[in-house]
Order: structure tokens, then sequence, then C-alpha cells
């Protein structure tokens, strides 16, 4: 709440994804308390659903080892 107030773009960027799926601080520790309750109710492991493919974490071409090396030396020639 006080970084909502005092930067509110960092706020924005820190917290997206809480935003996106329109969760808020304070309802943060009602859901944890539900989902104790319910595995309280029920401790019996229960697969999900699984997606076929989920986005890349990284989806930076890799590098050859000249590549990189070249990279290297373009850095230190700027230098």
């Amino acid at each position: 709440e006080l970084l909502e107030e005092e930067d509110p773009d960092r706020y924005q960027t820190q917290f997206a994804n809480y935003i996106e799926k329109d969760i808020e601080a304070d309802s943060l520790e009602e859901m944890y308390q539900k989902a104790h309750e319910a595995i309280r109710e029920d401790p019996e492991f229960t697969p999900s659903e699984k997606k076929d493919s989920y986005p890349a974490v990284n989806d930076q071409p890799r590098k050859t080892y000249e590549e990189r090396k070249a990279s290297v030396a373009a850095k230190k020639a700027a230098m």
C-alpha cells in the first residue's frame, strides 16, 4: 500500500501479475487461509491439468562461443 502511494509506476511493474489477476494485498491472507483449509479437508494430492506448452522464459537465441567472444571483444573495444 505504501509503495502504491509513493511510486505508482514501480508498483505497477513490480506487482503486474497480481494486478492482472485482480489480486489485492488485502485478499492475499484470505486466499492462503482458504487454500490451507482446502488442504486440511482433503490432503490427498490430485494432479491438475497441465498445458501442452508454456511460454519461453528466456527467448533469446543461444550464442556460439565465437559470437560470445566477439561480443566481449566489442565491449572491451568500446571502453
